[in-house]
């Protein structure tokens, strides 16, 4: 494990989800609070959310990847 922190591959990947999981949790926050009108919002925030989710889980497989467990065939 002490290895693999030093792999410049686990830290950009490591950081993609650390920003993909940032997008998707700042949306769900910005979604939860409460409306004060009914103009629409400027972010367009489901697909913001479900966008940084795929890219969370993408770079999860690949640290896991990078880890040696076996994701696919």
């Amino acid at each position: 494990m002490a290895n693999l922190l030093q792999m410049p591959e686990f830290l950009w990947s490591f950081g993609v989800f650390i920003a993909g999981a940032g997008v998707a949790i700042a949306m769900i926050i910005k979604e939860q609070r409460p409306r004060d009108s009914f103009n629409p919002g400027l972010i367009p925030t489901t697909p913001l959310m479900l966008a940084g989710l795929v890219v969370a889980i993408l770079a999860l497989v690949h640290i896991l990847n990078l880890a040696g467990v076996q994701t696919g065939r």
